[in-house]
C-alpha cells in the first residue's frame, strides 16, 4: 500500500532470492526473469521496488567478510529502464519507481535528482521510463530492465524492442546485468513476449533447452474446475492470489465473473492466470437488441438527422444508417442495406458479386433531400469517393472521415452500445440489421471498454453494426448548426 514500509510476502521473497542467486565463482546466474501473476497482484509495484534496489542498493557480490556473511556493492553507473507498450504505461511504471525514491529512506541519498520523466543517481547512471520505438534504443548500456505486462508486447515494433534492449544488456559484463518482465498470462496467438516466454520456459522444463540463467516464476489456477459454481471459483481465485488472497476483494471479482458484459477468457487470463485462446465475444446479445424494438419508431421527413455509412465493395454489404435524437431524449435508428446477396426484398440487391455504389450515393443524396443532414460520418475504406461526391454536390453537412482503429471510432462502438445497454435506441425491428449485430464480435480492453468490433464469421456481414453506431453516435452529440465545413475526426 502506498505510504507503507515494504513487506514481501514468501512468494516475493522466494523469487528475490532465486533472482539474486549466484554461482560457486560468486557471479550471479539469473539473466533473464519472468514474474507471472493475476491481475491487481501488485506486479509493477514489486518490479519498482526491485527497479529502486538496482539503481542504489549493494545488489552486487562483492565478497566475504570477516563473519563470513556476503558483502555487497552497488552497480557502477547503473541504468535502470521500465520499459512498457505506451507512454502512459511506462510512466504509470515509473511513478511508482519516483513515489519510492521521493519518500521512502533512499530518498535521504545525497545526489540524488528525482524527477517525472527521469531520475539522476549520484555518481552517474539514471533510472528512466521507456516507451519509443526500438530503433532509438539500440547501443544502450543498460544494467536493470524491468518489461512490464509484457502480454500486450504483441506488435512487431514491440517484440523488437524487447529484442533490442535483451541485446544491450550484454554489453556491460561487470555490471551482471539482467532483465524482469512482469506479465499476466496472454491470448494464446497473439505472438506477444510473454507467449514466447513462456514457451521458452516450457522448453527448459522439459529438457529441450538448457538456460539455468532464465528464471520463471509463474503462478496459474488449477485446471478443471467448474467456472460456474461461485464456490470452486472462489476457491480458485484463493489458489491463484496465494498470500496476496488475504486483500485482494475476492466476493467482487466473483460477481465480475457473472456480468453479462465479461468475457469469460478474458477474466481466465486475467485472474485466473490461464493463457486462453482469445475468442470474439458476441458484441450485443441478441435479446438486448429485440427489447428495442418499436412500432412507433419513425424518423419523419424533415428531422435533423446524422448519418454514418460503413461498407465494401464485393461479397459483402454497405450500409448507410441514420439517427435521429427524438423529443423525449431517445435514439431512433433505421438503416438501407446494400448487398451482393440476397437478403430480405426491401434491401438493395447487385448482381455479379459487386456493389454499385452509384445507387449508394443516389440513396445518401435521398438521405439530404428527405431530412436535414447535421453530420455525415463514414469509415473511408471503400466510401471515400462516395464521401467526395456527396460533399461536392452538398455544402449543407458536415462529412467526416472515421479511419477503423482510431480513437473516435472506440468512442462511437461505446456510445452505441451504451445507448442499447441503457435502452435509450429504438429501431423498428429490420430482421438484417438484427442479423448483422448477431455476428459482430468485441474485443474489450482490460477495463472492459469496446476496442474493436469484427466479424464472428467471416462469412457473415456486420457493415450495419458499424454504420448504426457511428449514426448513433454522432445523434447523441450533434448540435443542430448552420452549414459546416468538411471536417475529420480520425
Amino acid at each position: 500500500m502506498q505510504g507503507q514500509p515494504v513487506r514481501l510476502d514468501d512468494e516475493q521473497t522466494r523469487f528475490v532470492l532465486r533472482a539474486y542467486s549466484l554461482s560457486d565463482r560468486g557471479k550471479r546466474v539469473v539473466r533473464r526473469a519472468v514474474f507471472s501473476r493475476p491481475k491487481g497482484r501488485a506486479k509493477s509495484e514489486f518490479a519498482a521496488m526491485l527497479a529502486c534496489a538496482e539503481a542504489l542498493g549493494p545488489v552486487r557480490f562483492a565478497g566475504w567478510g570477516g563473519d563470513g556473511r556476503p558483502l555487497g556493492r552497488p552497480v557502477q553507473a547503473p541504468i535502470v529502464l521500465c520499459v512498457a507498450t505506451a507512454e502512459e504505461q511506462a510512466d504509470h511504471a515509473y511513478s511508482a519507481i519516483e513515489f519510492m525514491l521521493r519518500h521512502g529512506r533512499i530518498s535521504e541519498t545525497p545526489g540524488l535528482d528525482v524527477g517525472m520523466t527521469r531520475t539522476y543517481l549520484p555518481g552517474g547512471g539514471k533510472v528512466a521510463p521507456v516507451s519509443a520505438k526500438a530503433s532509438s534504443k539500440d547501443g544502450g548500456r543498460e544494467s536493470f530492465v524491468v518489461f512490464d505486462e509484457t502480454h500486450l508486447f504483441a506488435s512487431d515494433e514491440l517484440r523488437r524492442l524487447h529484442a533490442t534492449i535483451r541485446r544491450n544488456l550484454g554489453k556491460r559484463k561487470s555490471s551482471e546485468p539482467w532483465s524482469l518482465e512482469t506479465s499476466t498470462m496472454y491470448a494464446s496467438g497473439e505472438g506477444s513476449v510473454a507467449e514466447a516466454s513462456h514457451a521458452y520456459a516450457q522448453a527448459v522444463a522439459a529438457g529441450k533447452m538448457r538456460d539455468p540463467g532464465f528464471l520463471f516464476d509463474h503462478r496459474q489456477a488449477p485446471a478443471g474446475f467448474d467456472f460456474d459454481d461461485d464456490e470452486q471459483l472462489r476457491a480458485a481465485l484463493v489458489d491463484v492470489y496465494g498470500a496476496a488472497a488475504e486483500w485482494m476483494d475476492l466476493d467482487r471479482l466473483v460477481l465480475e465473473a457473472r456480468d453479462p458484459q465479461t468475457d469469460q477468457s478474458d477474466f481466465v487470463r486475467y485472474f485466473l492466470n490461464r493463457p486462453t485462446r482469445r475468442q470474439k465475444a458476441q458484441w450485443i446479445k441478441p435479446e438486448q437488441w429485440a427489447a428495442l424494438a418499436d412500432d412507433e419508431s419513425e424518423i419523419e421527413p424533415g428531422a435533423s438527422v446524422c448519418l454514418g455509412m460503413d461498407g465494401s465493395r464485393t461479397f459483402d454489404t454497405t450500409v448507410v444508417a441514420w439517427a435521429a435524437k427524438a423529443a423525449d431524449g431517445r435514439i431512433d435508428v433505421d438503416a438501407r442495406v446494400f448487398s451482393v446477396r440476397a437478403s430480405t426484398p426491401h434491401h438493395v440487391l447487385h448482381e455479379g458479386g459487386q456493389i454499385n455504389f452509384e445507387d449508394v450515393e443516389e440513396f445518401v443524396l435521398d438521405r439530404f433531400e428527405l431530412y436535414k443532414v447535421i453530420e455525415a460520418a463514414y469509415d473511408p475504406r471503400y466510401l471515400d469517393r462516395s464521401a467526395e461526391i456527396i460533399d461536392r454536390r452538398l455544402s449543407d453537412a458536415a462529412i467526416a472521415r472515421v479511419e477503423p482503429q482510431s480513437s473516435v471510432m472506440r468512442a462511437a462502438l461505446t456510445a452505441f452500445e451504451r445507448a442499447i445497454l441503457d435502452g435509450t435506441l429504438r429501431h423498428r425491428g429490420d430482421p438484417v440489421l438484427a442479423e448483422h449485430l448477431d455476428w459482430a464480435g468485441v474485443q474489450r480492453g482490460e477495463s472492459n471498454e469496446v476496442r474493436r468490433v469484427s466479424k464472428i464469421d467471416r462469412a457473415r456481414p456486420i457493415d450495419a453494426a458499424v454504420a448504426m453506431a457511428l449514426a448513433v453516435d454522432r445523434a447523441t452529440k450533434a448540435k443542430p448548426r448552420q452549414p459546416a465545413r468538411l471536417v475529420s475526426w480520425s
